[in-house]
């Protein structure tokens, strides 16, 4: 008597549903993301110390004020991701929380070149790289979730490219210029990064259900010997 054994390949042709990829990406940004509220504060903090002479204060305090908004809005997001149960789907609302943390972050360093105000072209050029910075460490982060990172960045190449198209300097207009190209490259390279972890995450869907396929079977397998030497003996 054969036992029907069900054809690895078939199983291999399999795809992971989109829910589950999304949710498995989701995972991996919130891990990412998790650092990020403790040392948000504490940087701007200290940058703020360093550069109180140099910058406007009133300027200053409204930068403080939207990284205390972006920390609290992130802390509240990941203690609602991270408090759903094992195996459910993520709520909308927390999925909406998440969303408006990266708005929220992308608006904090969007603001960088405008606390520099009126101050020397130098120091403008020293806080355009923070959101230069932040945006290429956000394509890490984001990997995966095209949706998360594209919030993050537009407020962030929307804020900071207005401020350099604003300013008088034609340095810093053509830096505003060279932002939104750096911008578009980074979308390219996401997209990448992200293809990269689909493909991760469909591969460990495949393999999960592969194996789990097996140990079935070889239950089975288990059960018929049982039954035939049982038989035998009889």
């Amino acid at each position: 008597m054969e036992l029907p054994v069900a054809d690895p390949s078939s199983q291999l042709a399999e795809d992971a549903p989109s829910w589950y990829v999304r949710e498995r990406a989701l995972a991996a940004v919130a891990r990412n993301l998790a650092p990020a509220p403790f040392l948000l504060l504490p940087f701007t903090l200290l940058v703020s110390s360093l550069m109180q002479d140099d910058l406007s204060r009133s300027r200053l305090g409204w930068w403080i004020l939207a990284s205390v908004a972006a920390t609290g809005v992130t802390l509240l997001g990941l203690y609602r991701y991270f408090m759903v149960v094992d195996g459910q789907s993520t709520p909308r609302s927390t999925q909406f929380l998440i969303g408006f943390a990266f708005v929220s972050l992308g608006l904090y360093f969007g603001m960088c070149p405008w606390v520099a105000g009126e101050s020397t072209v130098e120091m403008v050029l020293l806080l355009t790289l923070l959101p230069a910075t932040a945006s290429a460490l956000g394509c890490i982060i984001t990997a995966g979730r095209s949706d998360l990172y594209v919030s993050f960045l537009l407020p962030v190449a929307a804020i900071s490219g207005w401020t350099l198209i604003g300013a008088d300097d034609s340095r810093l207009q053509s830096l505003a210029v060279l932002s939104a190209f750096f911008g578009a490259v980074l979308l390219m390279v996401h997209h990448a990064a992200s293809q990269s972890s689909i493909d991760a995450i469909r591969l460990q869907w495949r393999s999960a259900r592969l194996l789990r396929d097996l140990a079935h079977e070889r239950g089975e397998l288990t059960g018929l010997n049982d039954q035939l030497e049982a038989t035998n003996k009889r």
